[in-house]
């Protein structure tokens, strides 16, 4: 009997030492320009990969501070261990070796917008040759960085990229696909421009973890949790709250020639 005691009490103990060890906490980083899918608000994670990253730190044991940060800063500082993690990044081959990447929490297209009544045919990548793009400062194009053909000029921003195209100081700007084109929504030049039916490459955003902060298997374990709330009525309320849907689209995608 005293046995059996013995190991009920040990059971017990067992479960109440996850909630007796303290929390741990992490510097959470975002960027200044993430909204409508990662921002805070009245000091509270809020967007879309906001929400899914609350939950997940609360599934983790988490806790963390927030801190908004330019791209080209916010990848330096993960990759040194400035910071522990960060949102709504993109992967890359070379980004890899430097940090561990989650899963994707959503996708995003990098579309192509023109003035209102400049649309041009784009199917393959080379009807872009010759013009120049305007582009965000710190974000990556695959698709086009690196063609000689096509010229990119960087903004600090969707709004400065946008008045230089209605000033036809450049032939077209390339705008993320939900976070883009929600910021010429609110900005007001929407109206002003046209988007063309395909994208030039998807966006796969998710979470950025320092290789000094966590471990591969932590990785793995993060984006089960990840995978999980995806596939839950929670995702769905998200994607709800935020009425975002007129952006999530699936456009196809040019041929890369």
């Amino acid at each position: 009997m005293n046995q059996k005691r013995s190991k009920k009490w040990l059971l017990c103990l067992l479960l109440l030492i996850p909630n007796l060890l303290p929390a741990k906490e992490i510097l959470v980083a975002l960027p200044t320009e993430g909204a409508p899918l990662v921002e805070i608000v009245n000091g509270e994670l809020k967007g879309m990969i906001g929400d899914v990253s609350k939950i997940l730190f609360t599934k983790m044991g988490y806790t963390y501070k927030l801190e908004k940060y330019p791209f080209p800063r916010l990848y330096a500082m993960l990759q040194d261990g400035t910071v522990d993690v960060a949102l709504r990044v993109l992967a890359s081959e070379k980004r890899r070796k430097l940090a561990w990447y989650s899963d994707p929490i959503i996708t995003e297209y990098q579309t192509i917008v023109v003035k209102k009544g400049r649309a041009f045919p784009f199917a393959k990548l080379s009807d872009l040759n010759g013009k120049t793009l305007g582009v965000i400062r710190g974000f990556i194009y695959p698709v086009m960085d690196g063609r000689n053909e096509i010229r990119l000029e960087a903004g600090i921003d969707n709004a400065m990229n946008a008045r230089k195209l209605l000033a036809d100081r450049v032939d077209a700007i390339v705008v993320n696909s939900i976070f883009g084109l929600e910021s010429l929504k609110t900005d007001g030049f929407l109206d002003k421009v046209e988007i063309l039916p395909n994208a030039a490459a998807p966006v796969p955003l998710g979470i950025g973890l320092a290789m000094s902060k966590f471990s591969d298997a932590e990785r793995r374990e993060i984006n089960q949790i990840i995978h999980e709330i995806l596939h839950s009525p929670q995702w769905t309320a998200i994607l709800k709250s935020y009425g975002l849907s007129q952006w999530q689209n699936d456009y196809p995608l040019v041929k890369n020639e």
